[in-house]
């Protein structure tokens, strides 16, 4: 199954609740060189670039930035079935990243086979862009999911409703079946999460989308 991530062009199709979805939305476009998003020709700011004006709070804490992307990478990898454990190349210092997130997918019933990964999306209405880590469809509720490394952060609730605000608009989700966890697993392999309100954080979000475009230069 075609999963939504880097190497994706228009025409292809991806399965979200037993139906085929565009593996990249009409209008998208997304360049890996300097992670540009443009929607119909025209350069749209992340999701992350609006939630940016928050990073000097002190409830974030900075991390390696480089060491979380390569995570990221490999969960990412491992979430679409592509690592070859086998490998002499596979680098085992991820494992318990891998386990501590196998081990959450289980005890919550998150199905890789009912799984959006790496999906770019952007808002018909505001038109920011990005790319949410994961969603999971569940029997009562679909679960979008971000995945950090470093300490839990109210920052992720606004990422996170933003994109489930897309995806409302899309007809992916809805308002009542969407839900916001934040996964975080430090290096022995240990999971904590914390889950959001969609509306509160949304309604964050476009105070810093307001804010950032009011006084943009």
């Amino acid at each position: 199954m075609l999963q939504a991530g880097n190497s994706i062009s228009h025409g292809e199709t991806i399965f979200w609740k037993g139906k085929q979805i565009p593996a990249l939305l009409p209008g998208l476009s997304f360049s890996e060189d300097g992670h540009i998003y443009k929607v119909n020709g025209v350069v749209r700011k992340s999701v992350t670039q609006y939630t940016g004006l928050y990073g000097n709070h002190d409830f974030v804490q900075q991390v390696d930035l480089d060491w979380g992307t390569a995570v990221h990478d490999y969960l990412y990898k491992f979430d679409v079935g592509i690592l070859d454990f086998d490998s002499p190349e596979f680098d085992h210092r991820f494992d318990p990243y891998i386990e501590g997130w196998e081990s959450e997918c289980v005890k919550r019933g998150w199905d890789k086979k009912k799984m959006l990964a790496e999906y770019p999306i952007y808002s018909k209405k505001y038109l920011y862009t990005g790319r949410f880590d994961n969603a999971f469809e569940t029997e009562h509720y679909d679960y979008f999911i971000d995945k950090k490394t470093g300490q839990p952060s109210d920052i992720t609730g606004m990422q996170l409703a933003a994109y489930v605000q897309a995806a409302i608009e899309w007809g992916f989700t809805t308002a009542s079946r969407a839900r916001l966890v934040e996964v975080c697993i430090d290096k022995n392999g240990k999971v904590r999460t914390q889950m959001f309100n969609f509306k509160t954080c949304l309604q964050d979000f476009l105070m810093a989308y307001s804010l950032a475009n009011k006084y943009k230069k």
